[in-house]
């Protein structure tokens, strides 16, 4: 009886914790409200932890959550008005510049073809396989001397930043655009986003941002008139491509590969920006458990079963 008994105690302690994979165990006192008894036993809860690789039950309601806000965000539902649907509405991909060439995959599966080519070390620069998916070299630099795993990390730790001055130069430009001063922009229009941050093959953050404009006044309120996607995004495409942050250990500022896309064609049926936005909000750095910890010392990152570049960039950091 007593076996039986703390089987279904167990059972229920884990639907409590939402099938969580490492529930957090609190201790305190449980009053029966009809009998006035009080018990003393671990209550678990979730983690909460967003990373697929750490807990996929927690993971899992995490990406759902973050598909219901970038939806709702776009066409409207859970107390927003389908009329956001009409509002300018922007998809941005926002890259890292190259810090050296690595191994790729294009669609044809190819490399880095072309004229055979050497570095100062007297490295090719060229390569000629063709690369599977899941082939851990992809990101790989071809010349790790050559690469620049410094400034690479320095920019992961700025990207944020650099982002966020973006953002307010954008905002800067728009007020111009329209007319008004940079302190009189709220009172015209309101630009709200969410941003999501994936890291490639090669350790380096890219972005991925879905950007609405609103009017000043009620919540959800429409922009004015002259405010049309094509003027938002020629706006964006401007700032992005020339924009940069200077500090003291540098200068930040995008890739090339910048990709704008108009989000306005979206329908109920078609939200793939939306799944998109959730699967890397619960991505982590590799698909590992390796890069899903704090490091105290450099034989712990060289203990890891991780690509050597992955290596290299934690060590550097």
């Amino acid at each position: 009886m007593t076996r039986r008994k703390s089987t279904h105690q167990l059972v229920k302690d884990i639907q409590h914790a939402g099938g969580c994979s490492h529930p957090i165990r609190l201790r305190g006192e449980f009053v029966n409200l009809a009998t006035g008894e009080v018990n003393e036993r671990p209550l678990l809860v979730a983690c909460k932890y967003r990373r697929a690789v750490i807990c996929p039950a927690c993971s899992y309601l995490y990406k759902v959550d973050a598909w219901i806000v970038v939806s709702t965000g776009l066409i409207g539902g859970k107390g927003v008005p389908a009329s956001v649907s009409d509002h300018p509405r922007l998809f941005l991909t926002l890259t890292a510049p190259s810090f050296g060439t690595v191994h790729a995959r294009r669609s044809d599966r190819s490399c880095q073809p072309g004229r055979l080519r050497f570095c100062g070390h007297g490295r090719s620069l060229a390569c000629s396989r063709r690369h599977d998916d899941a082939d851990p070299e992809i990101g790989s630099p071809l010349c790790d001397i050559c690469y620049h795993f410094a400034g690479a990390v320095l920019w992961n730790a700025e990207s944020s930043r650099l982002w966020n001055r973006t953002f307010e130069q954008i905002r800067r430009r728009l007020a111009i655009a329209l007319g008004v001063s940079f302190e009189e922009l709220s009172q015209h229009v309101r630009l709200n986003y969410l941003k999501v941050a994936e890291f490639q093959r090669r350790g380096l953050a890219h972005f991925y941002v879905v950007l609405r404009a609103d009017g000043p006044g009620a919540p959800f309120s429409p922009p004015r008139p002259d405010l049309t996607t094509q003027r938002l995004a020629s706006i964006i495409e401007s700032v992005v491509k020339d924009f940069s942050v200077s500090g003291p250990r540098g200068t930040v500022s995008w890739g090339q590969q910048f990709h704008l896309a108009d989000a306005s064609t979206l329908s109920r049926d078609d939200l793939r920006i939306a799944a998109y936005l959730a699967k890397y909000a619960t991505k982590s750095a590799d698909g590992s458990m390796d890069f899903e910890q704090r490091f105290r010392t450099r034989s712990e990152i060289l203990n890891i079963n991780a690509p050597a570049h992955l290596q290299q960039l934690a060590l550097t950091a």
